[in-house]
């Protein structure tokens, strides 16, 4: 292969995915103080990028508004480790790995795969409805909130049961879009964002992401299977540690992109 792939967990994809997929995911620690970032672990980093055999290792990760994963990648940053801070998260990454991967196996060039993956990542589009749940994840991941959406009555927030819908996207900071106790209101407004991007864009492939609240997932799977825009389910993401840390235990989210930039995977 012209390159081998290094990404962080927080891609959540499973475990079989990363087997086939043939990538090395290291894992993301949680932040040691709150208002922290997630931080990668940099010894399984170093470990990865030393193992690859390919003569250029890409590098993808979180988004550094969400993650510090770069801050222990970019010091192995060179003309061999190409780092790529992707500017999204979950299944967002997840599916610009897959990617990556198949533009691996079918003999593309790191540099020809770096310019693919750019323009992918680009239009990458996460509409993410969090939970209100404050209380911390198993295996100290935090507290599972937007941090820099946090605000003053967070408490009253969780009493009532508020959700907020985030748009996540490329070289931007993360937006609040809506915060509303009505959860069919907040997977309408994804769904209406989805409509008005395929306007633009044309046909849309996507990735719905599930976490603790199945019932939440299948709410916001309903309106995207309509007939007002054209888009392509590619499967599921299920939500790890790093994502739920950022949008609570029970949130749910889609990750979605022009089909016309992943033919590859449409195959």
């Amino acid at each position: 292969h012209a390159f081998d792939i290094v990404c962080d967990d927080g891609c959540d994809l499973s475990d079989e995915e990363v087997a086939s997929l043939g990538v090395a995911v290291v894992p993301t620690l949680p932040p040691a103080r709150r208002r922290h970032l997630a931080t990668a672990d940099a010894e399984a980093l170093a470990a990865a990028y030393k193992s690859a055999e390919a003569p250029v290792v890409i590098s993808l990760h979180t988004s550094s508004r969400l993650a510090d994963v770069l801050s222990a990648a970019e010091p192995y940053a060179g003309e061999r480790v190409r780092i790529v801070d992707t500017g999204t998260m979950s299944a967002g990454l997840g599916l610009l790995i897959r990617l990556a991967a198949r533009l691996r196996d079918d003999g593309v060039s790191a540099e020809s795969a770096l310019k693919r993956l750019h323009d992918a990542a680009e239009t990458m589009r996460i509409a993410m409805v969090t939970t209100p749940d404050e209380k911390p994840l198993a295996g100290g991941a935090g507290r599972p909130r937007f941090e820099f959406l946090a605000h003053a009555d967070s408490l009253k927030a969780r009493i009532v049961g508020e959700r907020r819908l985030i748009g996540v996207k490329s070289s931007e900071r993360p937006v609040e879009l809506l915060r509303t106790t009505d959860l069919s209101a907040a997977c309408g407004r994804a769904a209406h964002l989805m409509s008005n991007y395929a306007a633009r864009m044309g046909t849309l492939s996507y990735v719905l992401i599930v976490g603790g609240n199945e019932a939440a997932a299948r709410q916001l799977a309903k309106p995207l299977d309509t007939n007002e825009f054209e888009a392509r389910p590619l499967g599921r993401a299920y939500a790890g540690s790093l994502t739920r840390s950022l949008a609570g235990a029970g949130c749910a989210g889609v990750a979605y992109l022009p089909q016309a930039l992943i033919p590859e995977l449409l195959s």
